[in-house]
């Protein structure tokens, strides 16, 4: 099992060197300053992660989370809580929407179970990192245990570490969670007080399970009163052990110097979880994409962070994310074989 406060002493600054190197060489590239515009900015962040203004992506890796959520216990909701696990066979066997890009993009695709209310026993493709089966009904008390949160959290620095030693030189994350939503929001209103009121007459309101969400995170910030200065707090109060998965995946890579690319709302929230216990891992992220809802563009400009994509994407799954690796693939591979000016016999910019 990996150990948190270990995790938390090996994460160090982007390295400033590094970044200034990879800088000068694409200022020496054989096209005009500054042409190549956020692939620019991604390449040079690539460098601050990795210490190297060369930065290689040859392993690519997306960890899609699963668990499932006891706030549906109350009405109203418009799925099961089955469609979680329904949605998770769909996954191993090769047949989501992030499958399909994954095979595109050469990623390869962990499926973990980290709290199925139902164990998926005797199926092949499933990675198990069990912490519990389901959370409890949020609106009603505490999500799980601080032991639990911890646990989730350190689940997912032990798998990104096991990733990165087989050769992933970027993480994508994803989850599966019917209604998680919920803890999506009530995280977010955790860290962010009034943000829930921010969104509250907004296009995301517009579906019935937007409403739902939005009154039970209410529900379950009211009732648990959980303490945005504590990060642990947060997630054991309200959140999720397939968030609590992301946010250890999240610090666990930033350890180890390797880049992380959200997907979608939940994923953010997770990413508040681990700067909260990190503050400096946060450097360590790309935004994918930002997706139709006003919450998920809300949480991106709180952690300053712009997307690459915007193809409003709602799927979650690592959907978004693993269509994000290819873009920051293609600037990485753009720092490492272009030709410079000189290469080339391109006359660069005047003095």
């Amino acid at each position: 099992m990996a150990h948190l406060e270990e995790t938390l002493a090996k994460i160090r600054p982007l390295d400033r060197e590094a970044m200034a190197i990879a800088r000068h060489h694409q200022n020496n590239l054989a096209k005009p300053l500054d042409s190549l515009g956020r692939l620019e900015e991604i390449a040079v962040q690539l460098a601050g992660i990795g210490g190297d203004p060369f930065y290689k992506i040859d392993g690519k890796a997306v960890i899609i989370a699963a668990a499932d959520h006891g706030v549906l216990e109350e009405p109203g909701y418009p799925y099961p809580q089955a469609v979680t696990t329904q949605m998770m066979v769909n996954l191993i066997g090769g047949g989501s929407a992030v499958n399909v890009i994954a095979r595109q993009v050469g990623s390869r695709v962990i499926a973990v179970d980290v709290g199925l209310a139902e164990e998926l026993i005797g199926l092949p493709n499933i990675v198990r990192k069990r912490v519990r089966s389901s959370t409890n009904n949020i609106t009603t008390g505490p999500a799980m245990t601080l032991e639990e949160a911890r646990e989730s959290v350190e689940n997912g620095i032990s798998i990104v570490s096991e990733e990165i030693g087989r050769g992933a030189d970027i993480i994508a994350v994803g989850e599966i969670g019917t209604g998680n939503m919920v803890s999506g929001l009530a995280i977010l209103e955790s860290f962010v007080e009034g943000s829930m009121g921010m969104i509250s007459d907004t296009k995301d309101l517009v579906s019935s399970e937007a409403a739902w969400n939005l009154q039970h995170a209410q529900l379950a910030v009211k009732r648990n009163e959980p303490d945005g200065q504590d990060a642990l707090d947060v997630l054991a109060k309200v959140g999720g052990v397939e968030i609590g998965m992301i946010a250890g995946i999240i610090l666990g890579a930033a350890a180890l110097r390797c880049p992380v690319v959200l997907d979608g709302l939940i994923t953010g929230v997770a990413a508040l979880i681990a700067s909260g216990l990190s503050e400096t891992s946060a450097d360590y992220l790309l935004a994918s994409h930002s997706s139709s809802e006003d919450s998920h563009t809300f949480l991106l400009k709180h952690l300053g962070l712009i997307p690459l994509l915007n193809l409003k994407i709602q799927l979650g799954q690592g959907t978004g994310a693993v269509l994000g690796m290819s873009v920051i693939e293609a600037a990485a591979r753009c720092q490492i074989e272009m030709t410079t000016h000189d290469q080339a016999g391109v006359a660069g910019p005047s003095e």
